[in-house]
């Protein structure tokens, strides 16, 4: 999945990079979104040395991509359908169920914040791929 953007930033071994929402990962929260909601800002390792104002191609592994929907949606749906399960065959009421289901995907949520950085985030983490177009812009 390849997106095309334009670097703003850097930060060390990696920049920010201001890209188009295309239909393709619209819905995928990986990136900042910006204030007009159009345009977003990406956070990407800069393998191919661009430099502020260069337009560049971006991309994240299939692997990776999949991984990180797991993480974020597979893992807490998990937690929520077994805690609903279980308090259901322990014949608590729904609200009941409701609230501690609710509170077991918190609680996943809040373990996967912690342990986040001890993950492989180069897995994860975009990159970017080649310089389409190098400007001057300072």
């Amino acid at each position: 999945m390849a997106e095309f953007g334009i670097v703003t930033q850097l930060q060390g071994d990696y920049a920010n990079v201001e890209i188009e929402r295309s239909e393709a990962c619209q819905h995928c929260n990986a990136c900042l979104p910006s204030l007009t909601g159009k345009k977003m800002v990406l956070y990407a390792k800069n393998a191919a040395g661009a430099k502020p104002g260069d337009k560049v191609t971006i991309s994240i592994t299939q692997n990776g991509f999949l991984s990180a929907i797991s993480l974020l949606y597979v893992i807490p749906a998990g937690v929520f359908m077994i805690l609903l399960l279980a308090c259901y065959l322990l014949h608590l009421s729904e609200w009941l169920c409701l609230g501690i289901a609710v509170a077991g995907v918190a609680v996943a949520y809040l373990l996967l914040h912690k342990y986040e950085k001890k993950l492989n985030r180069e897995r994860y983490t975009p990159t970017i791929d080649k310089i389409l177009e190098e400007s001057a812009v300072q």
